[in-house]
């Protein structure tokens, strides 16, 4: 398998970050994204209440932007850019897992698909926690796929981000299915048994805010 980014790769990349970071002023925040830019700014202590008075997502988004906006500012093109950063981040974690499922010419024809997909776009632009997401998504994948090839797999790296991805948005709770169905398919019970006790300490981790998302 070839290393880091080949030349098509870097091109692509290249044009995909010019379609996401050209324009990310071009409009004022919308009210999901001015919700971002508040729960961002408030303090640690407080961020959790901020949190589940007006958003229904995990915190975990809310407090990277407002480690961002301390270096970039508040402006739409500086709080956005976080996302547009993420999403190509995911773009290259995306090719690194198609590498693998199909090999080289494929990943990188189903990479264009995916840098250039209006849904992409969207959400390469808005200050959400998509653009945290996605990438976090697709290093979770790539990591599995790299521990399914050893022949004693080390699961901590996977669960902690299995973690991650849980406490930036509720629609993470499927790739730790998702990956236990993988390991299942792929190794066997056993092996699917040692990654769900590994599991059980995210799971744990994760009651906190389950608790208040209850609410």
């Amino acid at each position: 398998r070839r290393r880091g980014l080949t030349r098509p790769l870097a091109l692509l990349v290249a044009l995909a970050a010019l379609a996401r970071f050209v324009g990310l002023s071009h409009e004022s925040l919308w009210y999901d994204e001015a919700v971002s830019v508040f729960n961002a700014v408030a303090p640690l202590a407080e961020m959790s209440r901020e949190v589940i008075a007006r958003d229904v997502s995990p915190p975990l988004y809310f407090m990277v932007l407002g480690l961002w906006m301390r270096v970039f500012g508040d402006g739409e093109a500086a709080v956005r850019s976080l996302s547009a950063l993420g999403s190509l981040i995911g773009l290259v974690l995306f090719h690194r897992v198609a590498v693998r499922l199909a090999g080289e010419r494929v990943a990188l024809l189903a990479a264009a698909f995916y840098a250039f997909a209006p849904f992409s776009l969207r959400f390469a632009q808005e200050a959400r926690m998509y653009g945290l997401l996605l990438p976090l998504t697709w290093a979770a994948f790539l990591v599995l796929a790299r521990e399914l090839e050893e022949k004693h797999p080390r699961w901590l790296g996977l669960s902690l981000l299995h973690l991650a991805l849980m406490y930036t948005h509720a629609f993470g709770a499927f790739v730790p299915l998702l990956s236990l169905a993988a390991t299942l398919g792929s190794r066997g019970p056993r092996e699917a048994v040692r990654l769900a006790i590994w599991q059980l300490p995210v799971a744990l981790a994760f009651v906190p805010w389950a608790l208040v998302m209850r609410e």
